[in-house]
């Protein structure tokens, strides 16, 4: 038990744990958002892609070029941006490299 907790304590001070929050499962993106999504990864400024689970809402959080950097938790804003009430969003890219896991189960 203590090993458990002490590695969440690390990964919650050193990355947030934002592996957690990357999508899993099959995912049909709508015509829109891929649209979208390629859009964003075509753009160099883009750090994080959220997509709906159900693939039909998204948001990119763009960085201003130069600084290295967002301002604040970039995977926090595009998740935050792209969710709803009642649709969860997950990471789906972080700049142009696709981290979902489409073979894996999805969440509950």
């Amino acid at each position: 038990m203590y090993k458990i907790t002490t590695f969440l304590v690390i990964c919650l001070a050193v990355s947030g744990c934002t592996n957690l929050r990357y999508g899993k499962g099959p995912l049909t993106l709508s015509p829109q958002v891929q649209a979208g999504v390629t859009r964003a990864m075509e753009s160099y400024t883009t750090d994080t892609i959220a997509v709906s689970a159900d693939g039909q809402r998204m948001s990119a959080t763009v960085c201003k070029p130069g600084l290295g950097m967002c301002r604040g938790n970039a995977v926090d804003m595009a998740i935050r941006n792209c969710s709803t009430k009642t649709v969860k969003c997950y990471v789906y890219a972080r700049g142009s490299t696709i981290v979902w896991d489409f073979d894996a189960k999805p969440d509950p």
